[in-house]
């Protein structure tokens, strides 16, 4: 499946990426997405059919990503499915977001501050500032990628974010929650000076824990990206089962290993020069 290049309409999408890309321009989903399903191109593929089919305005949409590489690369891809349109969509990082909505609502603002400070005065903005209200009512759709690293007060950023938004607002979530087994799990995360964070709370915990808030998830399951079946079995069973918190026990990671050596086949792997820390589940 070669994606990249072609319009979204155009592109053969299977099933479970057409829903997500054709779904309602209200609609608030969480799409679970492995490696290898698309989930960069779906995404932008998401935006560029709602700005493209649906005459939502690309100036009135956001799409916000953990790192500055993700970004370059999102915007780029839209700029193939929607031309200079993607110029006026909002593409940036959670922090750059955050400074945007810092700067241009509290006269007080300053590089300088603490991480937390300014996280903290953000939160604040979007609870109670009705110059902030005004300019999110203008948002039509919200896009979030890599939404298994925000835990803390990133989470906590986009919870008081989505609150904010108009109920009419659209929301996608793209989300590798394997991708964060190893990292921002620890309860301590969130428990900053200055934070309102829910420790051990990640933020698609918080968003489906909300009936109110209206979030469907959606899982990509096709895997586009290998054809050696010893990785795309790693990237959907063996991840599962890693996902999977009730089959966590002590020895999981003996056990990870063991069937990563089972799985690998001569097209894709090398299990003699393998640890099971260099096999990364995006």
């Amino acid at each position: 499946m070669n994606i990249a290049g072609k319009a979204p309409q155009d592109t053969g999408w299977d099933a479970d990426q057409r829903a997500v890309i054709e779904a309602d321009t209200d609609a608030r989903l969480v799409v679970e997405a492995g490696p290898g399903t698309g989930k960069t191109a779906v995404a932008c593929a998401r935006l560029a059919h709602l700005i493209n089919e649906e005459d939502i305005e690309a100036s009135n949409t956001w799409m916000i990503s953990f790192t500055r590489t993700a970004v370059a690369e999102i915007r780029a891809r839209l700029h193939s499915y929607v031309g200079d349109a993607s110029f006026a969509i909002r593409i940036a990082t959670i922090d750059s977001h955050a400074w945007s909505i810092h700067s241009g609502h509290d006269p007080n603002a300053r590089l300088t501050g603490s991480y937390e400070e300014n996280i903290t005065r953000v939160i604040e903005l979007l609870k109670s500032d009705e110059d902030v209200a005004d300019e999110l009512a203008q948002i039509e759709h919200v896009v979030i990628d890599e939404a298994q690293d925000l835990v803390g007060q990133r989470a906590d950023l986009i919870e008081a974010l989505v609150n904010r938004l108009p109920s009419d607002c659209g929301v996608t979530v793209f989300a590798d929650e394997a991708q964060a087994i190893y990292g921002f799990s620890d309860d301590s995360i969130g428990r900053r000076k200055g934070g309102a964070s829910k420790p051990g709370m990640p933020l698609l915990d918080r968003l489906r824990g909300v009936k109110s808030l209206g979030f469907t998830t959606f899982v990509l399951k096709e895997i586009y990206r290998t054809s050696s079946p010893g990785l795309r079995k790693i990237f959907s069973e063996l991840r599962s089962d890693v996902l999977d918190k009730q089959k966590h026990r002590d020895g999981l990671h003996g056990q990870t290993a063991e069937r990563i050596r089972a799985l690998a086949d001569q097209q894709g792997l090398k299990w003699t020069q393998m640890k099971v820390a260099d096999v990364d589940f995006r």
